[in-house]
């Protein structure tokens, strides 16, 4: 709909509830009711006539003192606490749609989520924000995008953005493929690998072992004892259970750091960013996939810089501590 058409749409709404309201309430209060309309909703007019509709109900109890008053009671009670039953539901469902069938609607709330926060924020010619502005849900005002009128913050609120999104606030679990067993192919391939590697390490050592010459003395204490005082079975089984017991766990968590780094990268692929962001955020730096995960994000946050620092701050939030492979890699994004 055009601009004009708009304030066409918008000055009937208005011309017929001076109308509708000049007989019932006192002259004075009608422009207090006014303004206090326009700064719920704006110059949009659908919004502006259902909720014009409501004070026409409520002309009764309305009087100077107390017309905005009245005003906020209407959209809390009316609007707000059950919009999608009130007289504004048609128009404010056009809104839901565009935001949910959006093809990458994840990162379209995250873009929306940053405008909720912020209030106001830099354009940056997305397609998500394109898509923003075309439902009307958000506006440019002076160079900057924020949501259209506060009506819309309140019903498309970020209780409403995490409902949709019910992951955004909930921490990762980290499960281990003995509980779950749902690592991906190439996880599980990798897995088997490094079982192998680590068979043929604790193999080496023994051989090692039986082929080094008998040691001295174990270091002067009180009760030393010699090993060729211990029978050779007791110290094979305790040296190849502990190195059987290391390669186990190193195994495991190679295997559970290898799933994080696929899973983040899937996520990745559907613009699914705060759930990525869990996964690399997770990774210690100690691990072997710190690096390309780092490396991943910077690409990435060269190309979705503001959608990549919201799921970091989510995350950094979520978790109560910074994200080091986050910051670096935007840190090193803003040097390009």
């Amino acid at each position: 709909m055009n601009s004009s058409k708009l304030e066409d749409n918008l000055s009937v709404a208005l011309s017929s509830f001076w109308e509708e309201m000049v007989p019932k309430v006192d002259a004075h209060a009608i422009p207090i009711v006014l303004e206090r309309i326009q700064e719920w909703v704006g110059e949009q007019p659908e919004m502006t006539k259902a909720l014009c509709d409501y004070v026409i109900q409520y002309a009764a109890q309305i009087d100077e003192g107390d017309a905005e008053a009245i005003v906020d009671l209407i959209v809390q009670k009316e609007i707000v606490e059950n919009w999608q039953n009130s007289l504004a539901a048609p128009h404010l469902n056009k809104i839901k749609s565009a935001l949910l069938d959006y093809s990458r609607s994840d990162s379209l709330l995250i873009s929306y989520i940053q405008i909720l926060q912020q209030g106001k924020i830099t354009p940056n010619n997305s397609p998500e924000q394109a898509v923003l502005l075309r439902s009307g849900l958000a506006k440019m005002n002076r160079g900057k995008l924020e949501v259209d009128n506060d009506l819309y913050a309140k019903v498309f609120s970020l209780e409403w953005v995490e409902q949709q999104l019910p992951g955004i606030t909930k921490p990762v679990v980290i499960v281990s493929t003995a509980a779950n067993g749902r690592f991906s192919a190439s996880s599980r391939l990798y897995s088997k690998l490094a079982i192998a590697v680590c068979g043929l390490a604790v193999l080496g050592a023994a051989i090692s072992f039986y082929t080094k010459e008998p040691s001295s003395q174990v270091m002067a204490t009180p009760n030393a004892i010699q090993k060729s005082e211990v029978p050779n079975s007791a110290v094979d089984s305790v040296s190849l259970g502990s190195q059987s017991t290391d390669a186990g766990v190193n195994n495991e968590a190679k295997a559970a750091d290898r799933a994080l780094f696929d899973d983040g990268e899937e996520h990745a692929k559907n613009s699914r960013w705060v759930p990525m962001m869990r996964d690399f955020c997770s990774l210690s730096a100690e691990s072997s996939y710190f690096a390309p995960a780092e490396k991943r994000l910077e690409q990435w946050a060269g190309l979705y810089q503001e959608d990549i620092q919201m799921a970091s701050d989510i995350v950094t939030k979520e978790k109560g501590d910074t994200c080091s492979i986050a910051q670096d890699a935007l840190d090193a994004a803003a040097v390009k």
